[in-house]
């Protein structure tokens, strides 16, 4: 149960490098440095796999009625997913 905590807050900041990811598209980033975007790019590219896995894994908790897994971060987890799913789909067509 530990290990899908630990995996929840690596997706949460997986998650926010998403969000600075796609608004980096809209904002110049030039004056960062080229590894700290590329971790950035990197993050935000694994974030939706990962928050596809911890979602999964979050709903078969919730269905056998566990605690011990935070609501909120399973809650931001699951917006932040929608978000993608909106995003890759919907807007960059």
């Amino acid at each position: 149960m530990r290990w899908l905590v630990f995996m929840a807050r690596v997706t949460f900041i997986c998650n926010l490098c998403y969000l600075i990811f796609v608004v980096g598209r809209y904002v110049n980033l030039a004056g960062l440095h080229s590894s700290i975007v590329a971790t950035i790019v990197v993050l935000g590219f694994a974030a939706f796999f990962l928050n596809i896995i911890v979602n999964v894994l979050w709903l078969v908790l919730v269905i056998r009625r566990k605690t011990g897994f935070p609501i909120w971060l399973g809650i931001f987890n699951f917006l932040f997913l929608i978000f993608q799913i909106v995003n890759i789909l919907f807007i960059q067509l």
